[in-house]
């Protein structure tokens, strides 16, 4: 599954923490891990319209009631975890009596993987550039360049960023982290999305035939080098084998494809609309009971004020609320 699925961009990204202990202004020893997270809690995440930083100095120092992902208009969900260790999901289990065959000790335990050390997720989905620019480079510089503090504060706890000097050094460090996202979540759509079919019955007798024909060329070719018994055997394996791996690469490919692009699913739009949503409901209660002239001029007022075709007034990013 590609990065770029229903017309947005999935940026998952693991960082490795740092593993050497801190002094404390207050003496105490603390583990870069765990300072982390302390300042990630502090993080804002929504807010009413306020805007802070969020470095450890700045604390006490502004309101800080809004995130600072929201002073650009990409992001859609953002969210900063530590992951200390995989999780455990038990016993990897198997058929019993395979097992006894093969001499498998169920009392036995066996091996666990375990990181080497935490790990900071910075996991973003966000609006694509639409110009054919590269993308996530596109996002991660205009990120640098409207929260480049807040960046430095959380990033500083990570495995060689203290390298990272420009917008530049920030995109290839991100991309150095990045891994492939193989569940985006696509929230968009209303409607089931308009997926092609996938051929099966063509797809299947072409392979059917690819098979046929490379079998036969196999024997035509083969049989007085190898053998009429040697040359049937591997005709009959290439007519079996070529079809299933014709008919599994056309099934992956179309398992591949990522989803359209849902409509009106960018940022903007997606503000307005819920702008939008809380206006109408404040409008429906106003209006009960109106009668019918009064609620049809009420309604062109209100269109006139929230203009639903237009970019204003609409809700701003990172605000529950107006």
């Amino acid at each position: 599954m590609p990065n770029i699925d229903g017309g947005h961009y999935f940026l998952t990204v693991l960082a490795p923490i740092k593993l050497s202990n801190e002094i404390a202004p207050d003496g105490s020893i603390d583990c870069p891990s765990n300072r982390l997270r302390k300042l990630l809690a502090l993080m804002p995440t929504t807010g009413g319209g306020r805007e802070g930083l969020v470095g450890e100095d700045l604390v006490l120092d502004r309101p800080r009631d809004i995130s600072p992902f929201a002073r650009n208009d990409l992001n859609h969900f953002v969210r900063f975890a530590v992951i200390e260790d995989v999780n455990y999901n038990g016993r990897i289990n198997g058929d019993g009596l395979v097992e006894a065959l093969r001499g498998i000790n169920p009392a036995e335990l066996q091996a666990v993987d375990h990181l080497s050390r935490p790990y900071l997720l910075f996991a973003a989905e966000f609006d694509p550039n639409r110009e054919g620019a590269p993308e996530p480079d596109v996002y991660l510089d205009r990120l640098w360049t409207t929260m480049e503090i807040e960046l430095r504060d959380i990033f500083k706890y990570c495995f060689h960023f203290d390298e990272v000097k420009t917008a530049g050094d920030f995109v290839r460090y991100i991309k150095r982290c990045e891994i492939e996202t193989t569940m985006p979540f696509n929230d968009y759509w209303i409607e089931p999305p308009p997926f092609k079919t996938v051929p099966l019955k063509a797809i299947g007798y072409g392979a059917l035939g690819a098979g046929i024909l490379a079998a036969t060329g196999t024997w035509f070719g083969l049989h007085h080098l190898i053998g009429w018994f040697g040359a049937l055997l591997l005709a009959i394996i290439i007519a079996v084998a070529l079809p299933i791996l014709i008919i599994r690469f056309a099934i992956r490919s179309g398992g591949d494809r990522p989803f359209p692009t849902a409509p009106d699913s960018d940022l903007r739009t997606i503000l307005k609309a819920l702008y939008l949503q809380r206006a109408f409901v404040d409008f429906a209660i106003s209006n009960q009971g109106a009668p019918a002239e009064a609620l049809s001029d009420a309604f062109e007022k209100f269109i006139a004020q929230h203009r639903p075709r237009g970019d204003e007034p609409t809700q701003s990013p990172g605000v529950v609320g107006s």
